[in-house]
């Protein structure tokens, strides 16, 4: 995705809005983009429209290319990790663990 709004440097190299603002850099954590950086503008999340949104994969003369080799394989579909009580249950797991462990040790 290439943003449509403008962006350009100051004196200092920072990446600036056509708003004023400086870009800031941030890391995605949605299931479809997870760790993927980007540049958006501090307004960008009040309103997107008018403000400066990049992904940061791979810039070549000002535009944006994402490379898939870039991105690591990830099916988050396949992975149980993300069911609703898999931390639940892997933390019961533990707690009994913890539990047995304690008591083998009491015995001893």
């Amino acid at each position: 995705m290439v943003s449509r709004f403008s962006s350009s440097s100051n004196a200092s190299g920072r990446r600036v809005c056509s708003c004023g603002n400086t870009h800031i850099v941030m890391t995605s954590r949605t299931p479809k983009n997870p760790g993927r950086r980007f540049w958006r503008c501090p307004n960008w999340e009040e309103n997107p429209h008018g403000h400066y949104f990049k992904w940061t994969d791979c810039e070549v003369d000002g535009e944006t290319y994402v490379q898939p080799s870039m991105q690591p394989p990830i099916n988050i579909g396949d992975s149980n990790e993300f069911d609703d009580g898999h931390w639940k249950n892997k933390c019961l797991k533990l707690r009994k663990k913890l539990a047995d462990e304690r008591d083998r040790t009491k015995k001893h």
